[in-house]
């Protein structure tokens, strides 16, 4: 039962990080470890996809 409470409480608050960044606010975590892993891997998705569609654009830019 605690690990589903910790799971729901590292969801929402992954949730409202979302938001935040979305909207542009600043976000300072404290005293949340429980979410840092899943928020590395979600930063690193970003990032890559990110890499990858610049990537794709100036290669077409290149061919023309």
């Amino acid at each position: 039962m605690r690990r589903n409470v910790v799971y729901v409480q590292v969801c929402r608050n992954i949730n409202r990080i979302k938001v935040c960044m979305e909207t542009g606010q600043t976000v300072i975590l404290l005293n949340l470890e429980n979410l840092y892993e899943s928020l590395y891997d979600a930063l690193n998705q970003v990032t890559v996809s990110l890499v990858v569609s610049l990537l794709i654009i100036c290669s077409r830019w290149l061919v023309r």
